[in-house]
């Protein structure tokens, strides 16, 4: 029972907005989309199990900057805290945007949402399992449903680079599950529940790309996107604004407007593309934590079988080389 709570947890915190990207990834890419998605599914379930390992060999508190910096020490702590805080900003920017496409404005999401996080109803994440339900429910339906939009698995797409390393990021985005892991069970088999999870994350994703046209707008479709919107963007508002004013010790109220303005100020006038956002979030600030991840990994076991250090430092390389072809492509 434990092993399936875990599942489910796990589950329904990774699939979220992140899914919304998937079928134009996969126009853009062809079957480069599946030999991208197992290879980061792979390296997250891996990553994720050793991150695990780093949670309970430091028993520091259950944010990722406290496991860096007992790792790392306090410079390298700050960096994943800069890098934890751009990544949690990035995400609700890409939510915003995607809100914007699929339901024209982002007005009344706005206002409901400022108005739960402006009077701290937290009660609101009670509602959290119900909505995840909701949200896995209204995925498998979308799926379930012919749209005539079915993808050849083998589509013989070639592929700009610029499209690779977009999809690169954004896959890795949807893939996440940093703030999860440290909630898991120990008596559930977390190890056990992360491989299962993200072999079906992965089933469905496929499914899911292959199936699903977000240009072919419906009430359904539109009610998945705001499932899976406000079921990760309302808790993950709390979690920057606690991280703003805890970790960053940044006032309450600078850090409740920060919240609440940058975000939806970047989305309004800045990036416009809810999958170049995507990108960005995955492939530079969550590939870089990654890299921090491993690193803490190697410095904390210390003792190493050849195999797995290959694995780690092949890792920590095709993290880097995404991370600067990310800048590169978008910042350069």
């Amino acid at each position: 029972m434990e092993l399936l709570i875990n599942i489910f947890l796990l589950t329904g915190t990774i699939i979220g907005a992140g899914i919304f990207s998937l079928p134009e990834i996969l126009n853009q890419t062809g079957i480069y989309f599946y030999i991208l998605l197992f290879l980061l599914a792979f390296l997250s379930s891996y990553l994720g199990i050793k991150y695990r390992w780093i949670i309970k060999k430091t028993k520091s508190d259950n944010q990722m900057p406290s496991y860096i910096t007992a790792a790392l020490g306090s410079g390298w702590g700050t960096t994943s805290l800069i890098l934890f805080t751009l990544s949690l900003i990035g995400a609700l920017t890409s939510y915003l945007l995607l809100i914007n496409e699929q339901l024209g404005n982002i007005t009344f999401f706005l206002g409901l949402t400022w108005f739960i996080l402006l009077f701290n109803l937290k009660q609101i994440k009670k509602l959290d399992s119900f909505l995840t339900i909701c949200l896995l429910l209204a995925v498998v339906l979308l799926t379930a449903v012919p749209q005539n939009s079915t993808k050849n698995i083998a589509t013989a797409i070639q592929p700009s680079w610029e499209s690779l390393i977009k999809a690169f990021g954004a896959i890795l985005f949807s893939l996440t599950s940093f703030s999860v892991i440290p909630e898991l069970s120990a008596t559930g088999k977390p190890n056990l529940a992360i491989k299962i999870t993200y072999t079906i994350v992965s089933i469905i994703y496929i499914l899911f790309a292959q199936t699903v046209n977000p240009s072919n707008k419906s009430l359904i479709l539109s009610s998945v996107v705001f499932f899976a919107v406000i079921t990760s963007y309302i808790p993950m508002s709390f979690v920057l604004e606690e991280t703003l004013t805890k970790d960053l010790k940044i006032k309450k109220l600078p850090a409740k407007l920060t919240t609440l303005i940058l975000p939806a100020a970047i989305a309004l006038f800045g990036i416009k593309d809810f999958i170049t956002a995507l990108a960005i979030t995955g492939g530079v600030f969550i590939a870089l934590l990654q890299i921090l991840i491993i690193f803490s990994y190697i410095k904390l076991k210390k003792s190493l079988i050849i195999f797995e250090k290959i694995l780690l430092y092949l890792s920590v390389a095709i993290f880097l080389l995404a991370a600067l072809a990310e800048i590169y492509l978008y910042f350069v």
